[in-house]
């Protein structure tokens, strides 16, 4: 083989192998994408479960509070009632009092509590809220990369086809001119050194 004819075969081998290992690693950077995608979906689906269940569980305070509202509502009639019956024995007065006050603040620190919860509930739910907002929204920031990745990969498809049908070209012409005379291809080639 002339020297020409290596030195083209080693100028169409080497972008070859560069071609190939772009190739390679844009492959490996779109699965790695599609990991990445497939998990936030995952942590998106999750967010929505926890969201679900918190609204269950508000839901399940909301009983909780509104029965121990009717509860206590209860209570401060009963307590009214007993008042009333109290005041007419003016001797177990002072004792009941001070017990049905101990039982009314209890109940009001329990409300308090149960409120607290309900706000805290309240909170976690807006925060899961914007949580899934974010992970939406990078999921679709995602999607667009991945999109202009694939458009650029194929881009660089085309281009290597291009390039290697012309290093083809190039090969079979060099070949061509390498089974032509000796006398045609030193001449040839003192043209091609002059150019």
């Amino acid at each position: 083989m002339s020297t020409v004819g290596k030195v083209l075969t080693v100028l169409v081998i080497l972008p070859a192998l560069g071609w190939l290992f772009l190739a390679s690693k844009v492959a490996e950077w779109n699965r790695s994408w599609g990991k990445q995608s497939e998990k936030l979906a995952k942590n998106i689906e999750t967010t929505r479960e926890q969201a679900d269940q918190s609204e269950i569980r508000i839901a399940q305070l909301k009983r909780e509070i509104d029965q121990l509202l009717r509860q206590k509502d209860d209570q401060v009639t009963g307590r009214r009632t007993l008042l009333s019956a109290l005041l007419r024995s003016e001797g177990n007065l002072k004792e009941t009092i001070d017990r049905y006050q101990l039982q009314q603040a209890s109940m009001q620190t329990g409300v308090e509590a149960s409120r607290r919860r309900l706000e805290v509930n309240n909170q976690e739910l807006a925060e899961t809220r914007k949580n899934v907002t974010d992970a939406q929204a990078e999921l679709a920031r995602l999607k667009e990369d991945n999109a202009r990745t694939r458009s650029q990969l194929a881009e660089l498809r085309r281009s290597f086809e291009t390039t290697l049908a012309e290093n083809r070209q190039l090969v079979e012409r060099a070949q061509a001119a390498a089974t032509a005379s000796p006398a045609s291809s030193s001449s040839s080639r003192d043209r091609r050194i002059a150019r």
